[in-house]
């Protein structure tokens, strides 16, 4: 018996696939010879691209007399890439194999090729003279046939036949092995589709390929051709034609020319001696058009001479609005220059890049230029972005690998940096090594003592001091969070083979951190460091924090775990965390959360962290206490807070959060994760005679029930609280507001919605009782309010209110009268802030009994006057204001009529009700008022005609007596006056005003 047990052929050869190989073989005497089985396993199996082999298991019975080895029974379990089934024998006068294939998988054979389950019969024949292959394999549209055979010295491709789709390749050839080895061959494409067999662009070739002459390593010469017409790939009108003689360490007759799309492409002439030269030429105005993955323009020549071994290459490229893949950009790119492979070969490059992004990188400009010779050049190079301005400086060459030195490298942008000496660099295919580098950094230093990376081993050592914790912070993008002068100091020493080794400290200098976000909070920092320690992958780490608002202390450690590799520090590396943090104020944040109010309290944690370094585990306790929230000017004192919460994984436990106002208390318990979002939220708070707010002008004392939830993505808050007590008094003024036609240059203009039309980002279903004890003192309104509202969010996320609130006990007063509000409703069935209105308001207890009657809505309210018994309407208004007839009322009288009028029928407006019908009319003044020079009272109408001119016009009311006037104003001071009517005359008048 034989044995074998995990045999990875790489390791005998660097260029063979990686196996896992094991093998069972089994034998015994069978009179003159052996008989067994075989039995091959192979447990990394894959395409040959992946350095792989694509077979699973391999089983079969042998038997051998010493003269002929047996098959019998063949199986071959490719994985995914199919099954064959057969027999093979093999003798010193001929062998021979012959297996069905079943399923056969072309991508588990090459990654690039596509999915496909053919099938068919693959002979193979071989004696002293005569060798042959035959291959047939089918499924649906796809085709594959192959017949290749050798006789003598004469090699026969009889039959090379691909067919998918309608499309066709042919080929056929013959090669002698004799001599300078002739051979010759053709291929034919008729509608071929590459996309047919692989991972290729789609297209539909037609076209001819031929090539002969002799293939003998020192007498090479081929000549080939190639016609392409009437064809398309990726969507784009294909054409080529072309040919080119291929001799040894020479190319000549190149005569080429490539059409696609919009692209052209030509090459003419040769290479390899030394007074040849092939020219060529690239224009891809469109690169898009060639594969949707490039975008931009590119234009490029050049050419290509010297002698074989000592190519000389010149080029020179234009590109415009340039995408490759791997998310790289550039607004625009220009380069030229030359380059060669041996040691004197001129080297020359000048590269501008303008707008260049890679990935995260952005570069607002990249140059660089090279002089010298492949073995002995300079470089410079510079790169600006929006904190960056580097510029660097390089001296060496190449043999086998460049050696040099960094001559010279300097920041002027964000992060200052000068080199404070040259410093050797030596960078190989397989290793790069840094010498000493010394740099000044801000007002800090930078020692890299070594640095050397070689056959996947690394090896460092270095410091730098008083570097500014802000660099980080830059290029985290975190400026407008957080301020900092904090300077950092650190050590290090590393090593991996591959194993990581060494320590890294880093510690503070000197300098503090304030958080942003509103007005600024400075953490006072006393004391940062942070210690790591790592031994062949196993890392501990300590990290302690002390500063005036808040201590921290934590430990990690991160052990390897077992890779096909060996031993390494992955993501899912065992973790074992301890974090402790305490807060002994919380009043120092106040300022995050709100400019007029405060919050304080201590703050504890302790958390243990376990599980893997991709999925982390927490648990750990949370409490706080004497937690408070004030907001003065809401009369929001909310103290003696407690929160006692547990973490589990990625759910927070909330045991409970209390708060106390008033003779009434706060609290909530539930569970919640900590990536809300997600959902399974589940929070119950209870209040009960919670003192919201306890200002002597704004008092609301509530108690209820509810409760917090997560639905499709959004917070829920859901609840009945009635109110045990409210006291409110508001003002009669307002701010002014600016129209809203009113735009502030430099700002958007503003959308304004209502409550209604507005989304808000919580799902909302509360309902409010406001009980028995709910008064209002506002606006001329005394009295209690009573009645129960639901607010909630409709299927929109715009707020909706249904219910009443009633007036009880109520009175409203108004130019000194006080009426008994008989009747007040404000009725909710839609938006918020447009309620039904139903509201009467009386004064009784007079010869006419008037009142206010309210409908409609908010947004279009509908005033009406009504009296009992029903009187005209000029009369309602004197009962109502004056408490008498209209026929009493003297000048005083009609001018306060005249403003409540305004006040009763103006709605609020900016503009008085007379003076919209002055408007109207297209007057400047419509005015009741007395008259000097009439007696009683006067309507007065106005016209201004410009600065100077104002005619005015005033008629008596009750005396057929009327007045028309002209004002011109002379200067400021001075005036004249011309009046005619029932009064004629003329003034002169000279003002003086009196502080």
């Amino acid at each position: 018996d034989l044995e074998a047990r995990t045999v990875d052929l790489q390791r005998l050869q660097e260029t063979w696939p990686h196996t896992a190989l094991a093998l069972d073989a089994k034998g015994c005497a069978s009179g003159n010879g052996l008989q067994g089985t075989l039995d091959l396993r192979n447990g990394q199996p894959g395409p040959v691209d992946r350095q792989r082999i694509p077979l699973a298991r391999l089983q079969s019975a042998f038997a051998t007399d010493f003269a002929t080895l047996r098959l019998g029974d063949l199986r071959a379990d490719l994985g995914s890439g199919g099954r064959m089934s057969g027999n093979a024998e093999a003798s010193p006068a001929r062998s021979a194999i012959a297996v069905r294939v079943e399923a056969l998988n072309l991508r588990a054979l090459h990654s690039s090729l596509r999915e496909t389950a053919l099938a068919g019969p693959v002979e193979a024949e071989a004696t002293a003279t005569i060798q042959t292959l035959r291959v047939t394999l089918e499924q649906d549209d796809v085709r594959l046939d192959a017949d290749v055979s050798r006789e003598g010295d004469r090699v026969e491709l009889r039959k090379l036949n691909a067919r998918a789709g309608g499309g066709e390749l042919d080929g056929s050839g013959e090669l002698s092995l004799n001599g300078p080895m002739p051979f010759s061959a053709s291929l034919r494409f008729r509608r071929f589709d590459p996309a047919r067999f692989g991972d290729y662009p789609a297209g539909d070739i037609n076209g001819t390929v031929e090539a002969r002459g002799d293939l003998e390593e020192k007498r090479r010469r081929i000549l080939a051709q190639w016609r392409i017409d009437n064809s398309r790939l990726r969507g784009q009108a294909l054409a080529s034609r072309g040919q080119a003689r291929i001799e040894t360490n020479r190319i000549s007759q190149v005569d080429a020319q490539l059409r696609w799309g919009r692209a052209r492409a030509q090459a003419e002439g040769a290479y390899g001696r030394r007074d040849d030269t092939l020219d060529w030429s690239l224009e891809a105005p469109q690169l898009a058009q060639l594969d949707p993955r490039l975008g931009g323009s590119l234009s490029a020549n050049g050419a290509l001479n010297g002698e074989w071994d000592k190519p000389r290459l010149r080029y020179s490229i234009r590109a415009q609005a340039l995408r490759v893949p791997g998310d790289v950009t550039a607004r625009s790119i220009e380069a030229s220059g030359r380059a060669g492979l041996d040691a004197d070969a001129p080297l020359e490059l000048d590269l501008v890049a303008d707008a260049l992004r890679a990935g995260d990188i952005a570069l607002s400009r990249l140059n660089a230029k090279l002089t010298g010779t492949l073995a002995a050049h300079t470089a410079a190079l510079g790169a600006k972005a929006q904190d960056l301005d580097l510029s660097m400086r390089l001296a060496g060459g190449w043999n086998d690998g460049w050696t040099g030195r960094i001559e010279d490298l300097r920041n002027r942008g964000s992060y200052p940096l000068a080199l404070a000496a040259p410093a050797p660099l030596q960078v190989r295919p397989d290793a790069v090594t840094l010498g000493r580098l010394e740099a000044a950094l801000g007002d800090g230093r930078l020692l890299i003592r070594n640095a050397e990376w070689a056959n996947a081993k690394l090896q460092t050592s270095g410091e730098f001091s008083r570097l500014p914790a802000a660099w980080f912070l830059l290029a985290a993008g975190l400026r407008d969070q957080v301020r900092t002068d904090l300077l950092l100091d650190a050590e290090w020493q590393l090593q991996s083979d591959p194993q990581l080794s060494g320590r890294v400290d880093v510690w503070r200098a000197a300098g503090d951190v304030t958080l942003l976000g509103g007005p600024a909070v400075a953490m006072g920092m006393e004391r940062l460091v942070l210690r790591a320690r790592f031994d062949n992958d196993a890392m501990r780490a300590e990290l302690e924090l002390r500063s005036a608002i808040a201590n921290a202390g934590v430990r990690a450690r991160l052990d390897p775990v077992d890779t096909a590799a060996g031993r390494r520090l992955t993501a899912d590396a065992p973790l074992d965390l301890n974090a402790q943090v305490e807060v002994a104020s919380l009043r120092p944040f106040s300022a995050l959360f709100a400019t007029t109010g405060r919050i304080d309290g201590r703050l504890q944690a302790d958390v243990r962290g376990t599980g893997t370094l991709r999925a982390p585990l927490l648990r750990g306790r949370i409490a706080g206490d004497a937690l408070a929230i004030d907001v003065p000017p809401y009369g929001v004192y909310w103290q003696r807070g407690q929160l006692r919460a547990e973490l589990e994984g990625d759910v927070l436990q909330l045991n409970e959060l209390v708060l106390y106002a008033g003779d009434g208390r706060f609290s909530m318990s539930g569970r919640t994760p900590l990536r809300i979002a997600d959902g399974g939220t589940a929070l119950t708070w209870h209040a009960e005679r919670f003192a919201a707010m306890n200002r002597p002008d704004m008092r609301l004392v509530l108690s209820g029930d509810g409760n917090v939830r997560v639905e499709d993505g959004k917070l829920a808050l859901a609840g009945e609280l009635r109110a045990d007590r409210g006291y409110f008094e508001l003002g009669d003024d307002a701010l002014p507001e600016l129209g809203d036609d009113v735009v502030i240059v430099g700002e958007a203009p503003r959308v304004r919605k209502s409550a209604g039309e507005a989304e808000l980002p919580v799902q909302l279903d509360l309902r409010l009782a406001l009980g028995q004890n709910f008064q209002l003192y506002a606006y001329g309104y005394q009295g209690y309010l009573g009645g129960r509202v639901r607010l909630y969010t409709d299927e929109s996320d715009h707020l909706r209110a249904e219910g009443r609130i009633n007036a009880e006990r109520a009175r409203f007063l108004a130019y000194g009268k006080r009426l008994e509000v008989e009747q007040g409703r404000l009725i909710f069935d839609g938006p918020i802030d447009n309620p039904t209105l139903d509201i009467a308001a009386w004064q009784r207890n007079q010869a006419v009994e008037v009142g206010v009657k309210i409908t409609g809505t908010v947004q279009s309210p509908q005033v009406q006057l009504v009296s009992e018994p029903p009187v005209s309407e000029g009369e309602k208004l004197s009962w109502l204001v004056l408490g008498r007839a209209p026929g009493d009322a003297q000048g005083a009288d009609l001018a306060l009529l005249q403003a409540a009028a305004g006040t009763l029928f103006g709605r609020g407006d900016s503009v008085g009700f007379n003076q919209r019908i002055a408007q109207k009319l297209g007057l400047d003044d419509l005015s009741l008022r007395g008259s000097g020079q009439l007696s009683g009272n006067v309507v007065a109408l106005g016209k201004r005609f410009s600065d100077r001119i104002y005619i005015s016009f005033e008629q008596g009311i009750g005396l057929a007596q009327s007045l028309v006037k002209l004002d011109y104003s002379l200067s400021r001071r001075w005036s004249a006056r011309v009046e005619t009517g029932t009064v004629s005359g003329l003034g002169l008048f000279y003002r003086v005003a009196f502080d």
